[in-house]
């Protein structure tokens, strides 16, 4: 199982929100959230949930990966460092058609 660290990272929100020229309520009510949550978004306290994450992306027109790249980056090297750990496997190599398995 993969185990994140609880450190959140701040983010993007605040700086995409106001280059729409949004405050944190109007896009807490975009997102049907409160004001609260957007202030714990922005200041890295909290990260949102995939649902609201996405939200965040629409009303801000910018990608999920963008407003949230610190976390990817924690993420993808919590990853790597337990996918070191696995016992080396052997797999098929992959062709397009599955009928052309090569063992």
């Amino acid at each position: 199982m993969l185990r994140t660290t609880n450190r959140c990272f701040p983010n993007s929100i605040k700086c995409y929100r106001r280059r729409m020229f949004l405050r944190s309520t109007e896009l807490a009510s975009i997102v049907g959230r409160g004001q609260i949550s957007v202030s714990k978004w922005e200041h890295g306290n909290v990260t949102p949930l995939l649902e609201s994450a996405l939200a965040i992306s629409a009303a801000l027109g910018c990608p999920v990966e963008i407003l949230f790249l610190e976390q990817f980056k924690e993420i993808r090297k919590e990853v790597r460092k337990q996918m070191a750990k696995l016992p080396a496997r052997r797999y098929p190599d992959f062709h397009p058609c599955p009928t052309r398995w090569a063992y």
